[in-house]
């Protein structure tokens, strides 16, 4: 009876899959094995072991696989430095990202690198599935949203997708500067924002590639505070790449203006944010070279949020204002803009649920 022939890298392999994994043992040996059982071969498998005080060094040595490659750090040196390092030993031209306690679909590799091939990506995402922490499984179709609604979003937040769900080609991260010890958290929000601001091409897999697990391990759970305030570093200089004159108080206040629909309510005067909103969208088109129906969708986002933020201003005559620019924007949008009126009947029903608790708890 024949045998298949014995799996063996290639000098020179299409694809790097990069892990990095510091005590990790717990979900390793799973994750390992989904990147090990994938239908495509011609990759090499880089698994930088930070400093592990665990076991997870053995579980990655165990593997009898010519294309796993370990990388041993002499101490822990962060996932930002492992991550650098892997990229700078990486032989292939395209690096999968796979972290340490997620698991891929066994033909992520394969049909994520053909799409981005297909499409002349530089940066290619894909669907998810979170999973883990008590949570009920949940599809996240980031390939769902338009590249104009992506880039618009990207401006004040990560709205590029999950950070191991990405693959790239390893000169274009290179040429980038790879990720930066500044933004620790948002390390991969930094490097993408950068990567935009020199040009390269983004595109999105339409299906699910991977399995992102959440647990009370993970980083993002940790160090939140953090995330936040590094994740605004990169928002202001996204959007000062459109208005470089805006001040931290300036940018500030248009970032709670633009982004999304359910924030807090203003603690502070928002004045110089609405007076400088229509500039910065009308620059933020222009600049962007965006054709006609895509400026009316930004206007429609600008729209959807400035509807909602306008409940939540502090003091009526900025209410009034923003109200006003609402108007405006919706104008502006034309048929791209769809009043909210089921989403505010639900959010009326929300508020007038609180005040009613509110009200029988002080009885």
């Amino acid at each position: 009876m024949a045998t298949e022939p014995p799996i063996t890298p290639s000098s020179r392999p299409a694809v790097t899959v990069l892990m990095a994994v510091h005590n990790g043992e717990r979900y390793l040996r799973e994750a390992i094995r989904s990147v090990l059982d994938q239908s495509y071969a011609d990759f090499e498998f880089l698994i930088v072991n930070d400093g592990s005080t665990d076991g997870s060094r053995d579980i990655a040595l165990s593997f009898d696989d010519p294309r796993i490659r370990l990388l041993d750090n002499a101490e822990n040196m962060g996932l930002i430095r492992s991550l650098n390092r892997g990229i700078e030993q990486a032989r292939g031209r395209w690096i999968v990202r796979a972290d340490a306690d997620d698991v891929n679909e066994p033909d992520r590799i394969e049909k994520q690198i053909e799409w981005a091939e297909e499409h002349d990506l530089d940066l290619c995402f894909a669907d998810w599935i979170r999973f883990g922490h008590g949570d009920k499984e949940e599809t996240v179709r980031d390939s769902a949203r338009s590249q104009t609604e992506t880039a618009w979003r990207a401006l004040f937040s990560n709205a590029y997708g999950a950070h191991p769900s990405v693959c790239y080609k390893r000169q274009t991260v290179l040429d980038a500067g790879a990720y930066d010890l500044d933004y620790y958290v948002v390390e991969d929000y930094d490097l993408w924002d950068r990567c935009r601001a020199q040009g390269a091409r983004f595109g999105y897999l339409p299906r699910v590639a991977m399995r992102h697990r959440r647990h009370d391990e993970s980083v993002t759970t940790r160090l939140r505070s953090i995330q936040l305030e590094n994740t605004e570093k990169v928002s202001f200089r996204a959007m000062r790449r459109v208005l470089p004159e805006l001040t931290d108080t300036q940018a500030r206040s248009l970032r709670w203006l633009l982004w999304g629909e359910w924030a807090e309510p203003a603690a502070e005067s928002q004045r110089e944010g609405l007076d400088r909103v229509e500039v910065f969208v009308g620059r933020y088109c222009e600049r962007a070279g965006l054709p006609v129906c895509d400026r009316r969708q930004v206007w429609a986002y600008v729209a959807n949020s400035l509807f909602w933020r306008m409940h939540k201003m502090n003091g009526r005559g900025e209410a009034r204002a923003c109200a006003r620019l609402w108007v405006r924007s919706a104008l502006r949008a034309g048929r791209r803009y769809r009043f909210p009126a089921i989403r505010l009947v639900l959010y009326s029903f929300h508020k007038t649920r609180l005040v009613l608790q509110s009200c029988l708890k002080k009885r």
